[in-house]
């Protein structure tokens, strides 16, 4: 039906009613529309739909989508982000989970390193949920300077298991 309809909707469009799907947690709406924008080959669209598995815990595909994401991050370093409040905002971001949440769509164009950053700390938490710690400390150790909750989080709880 929506392949039908491509015309209808601008890719704009497309997008904005996948994160909408996502966000009602309509997670087969949401792929369905963000499977037509696959050809564009934007971080945000395969991390989105990493999202609609993880709420149905696939997380072979989450981790699938994400590695995609992870391929098709385009740099743009001609974006310098502003250094007022940098640390402020630094702090609120590695303690919130927002990495969680739907990515938007010009951030792997404009914020190519937040974005990189967001999708390698929901790779952490899934390949914790896998059992891949060897993967997980690989990607970890790519965070080092990095201060995000989650990440600590899945460090200490894995040197735990490795205690017992």
């Amino acid at each position: 039906m929506f392949r039908d309809n491509v015309n209808f909707l601008e890719k704009n469009d497309l997008f904005e009613q996948g994160m909408l799907a996502l966000h009602f947690d309509r997670p087969l709406e949401a792929i369905k529309y963000l499977s037509l924008l696959e050809e564009e080959k934007n971080s945000a669209v395969s991390f989105n739909t990493a999202l609609c598995y993880l709420k149905i815990k696939k997380y072979d595909k989450v981790l699938f989508f994400l590695e995609k994401a992870l391929s098709e991050i385009k740099r743009n370093r001609n974006i310098e982000m502003s250094r007022d409040n940098y640390p402020e905002l630094l702090a609120f971001e590695e303690e919130n989970e927002a990495y969680i949440n739907p990515m938007l769509y010009f951030t792997p164009l404009q914020f190519p390193d937040l974005a990189r950053e967001q999708i390698l700390r929901l790779m952490i938490d899934i390949l914790f949920l896998l059992g891949k710690k060897e993967e997980m400390h690989k990607i970890i150790n790519s965070l080092r300077n990095k201060n995000y909750k989650n990440v600590k989080d899945k460090i200490s709880r894995s040197q735990k298991y490795e205690l017992i």
